[in-house]
């Protein structure tokens, strides 16, 4: 059960938070340091293709822990890769056809 809470709590619960601005652990004083920084490392995780165009850096959402063991941490974004997105494109046609239409905030 406790596998199933964290399982729960980290990838339902704060993996949605790290998308939602004004979140309240931005604006909380004790959590906002942390926040912030996981947020930048779950921005990297989304951001950083490799040439086969999947995201391989920052699975652990909130804790990195497990990206530091298994290495797939990175702290800093890496100059965005083009090929990368063009194969991630070829790769999830079937999803990109319905999302390429949707308004862009």
């Amino acid at each position: 059960s406790v596998s199933l809470a964290w399982g729960a709590a980290m990838f339902w619960y704060m993996h949605d938070a790290m998308h939602i601005r004004g979140f309240w652990m931005e604006t909380s004083p004790l959590l906002r340091s942390w926040f912030l920084r996981a947020r930048r490392r779950h921005d990297i995780h989304h951001m950083d293709l490799v040439d086969s165009g999947r995201m391989v850096y920052n699975y652990g959402i909130c804790f990195f822990g497990f990206d530091r063991i298994f290495g797939t941490l990175a702290s800093e974004h890496r100059r965005f890769n083009l090929e990368g997105l063009e194969a991630a494109k070829r790769r999830y046609a079937y999803v990109y056809q319905f999302t390429a239409s949707l308004p862009r905030p």
